[in-house]
């Protein structure tokens, strides 16, 4: 989490999340595989920006619905269980991540896969949307890496904020 945070400061900070397009209940961060909600939890509490969480377990949901309460971020913090590989660009759904600054996932590579045909189509109408990827990544020639912090150790494999996906 402590790389993480940094990595985000020039999308997330104050300056840089308010635009004619969002208001203030309008995710700007949105975590999908969210689980317990630990990171979507962080980041409005850093950030004090609202996050969206997404998870296809109600356990998960239910627990990072709890956890937010707990750390006082229930006022910026929402958590659906979802199916986010059956997103379409049209769907109500899809809303949050039209107006986001930043998706995370640390999800394995066949969700990836899955997810990344969406997420091409919905950057290609929130031109400042970025991607970041934690461990798992997309091939580099899959696109346009703005960002990266690349370190091999105690498991973590680095992070990828991605600008542009083919």
């Amino acid at each position: 989490m402590e790389r993480l945070i940094p990595l985000l400061e020039p999308y997330l900070s104050l300056s840089t999340t308010t635009t004619t397009t969002t208001t203030t209940t309008d995710p700007q961060f949105v975590d999908i595989g969210s689980g317990d909600g630990r990171v979507c939890v962080t980041v409005s509490k850093h950030f004090t920006c609202h996050s969206l969480g997404i998870d296809v377990t109600d356990l998960c949901t239910n627990r990072a619905k709890q956890l937010s309460v707990e750390e006082k971020t229930s006022h910026l913090t929402t958590f659906l269980t979802l199916d986010a590989t059956a997103l379409k660009l049209d769907s109500d759904e899809c809303g949050p991540l039209k107006c986001a600054r930043i998706v995370y996932l640390f999800v394995f590579p066949s969700l990836l896969k899955e997810i990344k045909k969406i997420l091409k189509e919905v950057m290609s109408v929130n031109e400042g949307l970025r991607v970041v990827t934690q461990n798992y990544h997309f091939e580099d020639d899959e696109g346009e890496i703005e960002a990266e912090v690349e370190v091999e150790d105690d498991g973590f494999k680095g992070l990828k904020i991605w600008k542009r996906l083919y």
